[in-house]
């Protein structure tokens, strides 16, 4: 699906990861979508990374952390943490 770049997207030019066009199609409801999310993230501006679908992965740019599926759940967590840790030493 062919969308315009939103105006002024405040992520635009970040390094991110969502659920991947690829991991969408391999669910029931993904063959209903019409924009799935990594498309709506391109679209947007963002420059999207993917690791092995279903497999933890995890994107850290700037103050942005996005894990890619629920089995990044533990390493976002984790990073989250300690971005924490050191915002607060």
């Amino acid at each position: 699906m062919s969308a315009t770049l939103l105006p002024s997207f405040l992520y635009r030019g970040y390094r991110v990861t969502s659920f991947s066009t690829s991991e969408e199609q391999d669910t029931e409801i993904g063959q209903q979508l019409e924009i799935t999310a990594e498309e709506a993230l391109v679209n947007a501006g963002i420059i999207f990374e993917k690791g092995t679908d279903w497999l933890p992965f995890a994107i850290i740019d700037r103050e942005l952390i996005t894990g890619q599926n629920t089995a990044s759940t533990k390493i976002v967590a984790k990073i989250f943490i300690s971005a924490l840790n050191r915002m607060y030493k």
